[in-house]
């Protein structure tokens, strides 16, 4: 139902739940069987670097990095690290994610509890960092729609045309991971699907398959956007969605 035409789903909700106990309250259906899961690597930074080819977030790609270490490192001078400089790292995780859907310095400022002034220089610093995506976010945002890899045409939002970026992303995304589920059912997993929600699908198997499940998920995920790899890595989670016995 979202705009994107990415998956969610309501009662509840499952897509927001973190590993822990929740996800645990879900269970295989048979004795025996096992769920195998699999989620995209960096899908949304992948897409985006496909699709702006900043440098920047190239490097994150091709180096295996993180890109809110990054993101602390290029504009935070003394960040010593995820663990010794916390508050510049969570802040630098705000602006990633408050970026990636054109939030304004307004909107940073008070998510991070700061005055509007300090929130807006950060912001402008995130923009000079990522600013290959940033002019491709600016001039997709003209069109009156934009049309995916996969020929999913989107119109304007005319009260948000910045969205235009993201929603290229996000139905990228999406159609990616409805690639993959038509890809399951043709390698006769389709009866095993137990779960697509966002990046990740999930499915419930006998034990005994789950290693060539691994193996056949991780090769239906994968896909190709230009020179860009999406891929995933398939584990096999045990008989609760948690991975707890």
């Amino acid at each position: 139902q979202a705009y994107t035409g990415r998956m969610s789903m309501r009662n509840p909700p499952m897509q927001t739940f973190k590993k822990g106990p929740l996800r645990g309250c879900f269970v295989v259906s048979a004795p025996g069987n096992v769920f195998v899961g699999a989620d995209y690597e960096g899908q949304e930074i992948r897409i985006a670097a496909a699709f702006s080819d900043d440098e920047l977030l190239w490097q994150i790609v091709l180096e295996g990095l993180s890109q809110h270490v990054l993101t602390a490192e290029r504009i935070f001078p003394d960040f010593a690290g995820k663990e010794e400089s916390p508050d510049q790292y969570k802040a630098a995780k705000i602006l990633d994610f408050a970026q990636q859907y054109m939030a304004g310095p307004k909107k940073i400022a008070a998510q991070l509890g700061k005055p509007y002034a300090e929130g807006k220089a950060l912001w402008a610093a995130w923009r000079k960092t990522y600013a290959g995506l940033v002019r491709w976010s600016e001039h997709v945002a003209r069109f009156d729609s934009i049309t995916n890899p996969w020929g999913r045409l989107i119109p304007q939002n005319p009260f948000k045309p910045y969205a235009n970026g993201n929603y290229a992303i996000q139905s990228s995304g999406r159609d990616a991971l409805g690639d993959a589920l038509v890809n399951l059912d043709a390698r006769g997993y389709g009866r095993n699907i137990w779960l697509p929600v966002h990046d990740e699908i999930i499915l419930e198997v006998p034990e005994s398959d789950a290693e060539h499940a691994c193996r056949v998920l991780e090769e239906c995920m994968f896909t190709k956007i230009g020179d860009m790899e999406l891929t995933a890595k398939a584990e096999s989670i045990g008989t609760r969605w948690s991975g707890e016995k």
